[in-house]
């Protein structure tokens, strides 16, 4: 006897929600769309908080500067700056540095040196790419963005 009455109770409070729906459906938008502004407000909270929080976890793990690892740094700074001095001084013969020592005085091993002149390569491109321009995809049409031009 208990399992009807509990069908019949659902079955009645469903008809009087259906009513008061019917006779007020302003109500029903309303709360729908505060819940939906509801769910987007908490949505953008834990994506601020989830972006927050791994900074910091990133930030706590990297680990203090070994001394290796500020020689490493202090090399690719020392490669950087002879590029960009070589850049600079390309009227120079010989790829010489403003105060008159060459980059080979510069490195002491090889590996250095292998990277400083990868590094300077790789200035040296991308100064032609800039000075040259990028070709123009969206006036050809030919590449995967931009606007199709129908002829």
């Amino acid at each position: 006897m208990e399992p009807i009455r509990r069908d019949m109770e659902l079955l009645s409070n469903s008809m009087a929600t259906y009513a008061h729906i019917k006779a007020n459906p302003e109500s029903l938008a309303l709360f729908f769309m505060m819940g939906v502004c509801l769910g987007l407000f908490a949505a953008l909270c834990l994506l601020i908080t989830g972006i927050t929080c791994r900074r910091r976890l990133h930030r706590r793990r990297k680990a203090p500067p070994t001394p290796e690892r500020r020689r490493e740094s202090s090399e690719e700074e020392a490669a950087a700056a002879a590029a960009a001095a070589a850049a600079a001084g390309s009227g120079q013969t010989n790829g010489a540095l403003h105060s008159g020592v060459s980059v080979e005085d510069v490195f002491s091993s090889e590996q250095e040196l292998e990277k400083a002149r990868r590094l300077e390569e790789r200035e040296r491109i991308l100064r032609e790419i800039w000075r040259n321009g990028q070709p123009d995809v969206l006036a050809t049409g030919t590449g995967t963005i931009g606007r199709v031009h129908y002829h």
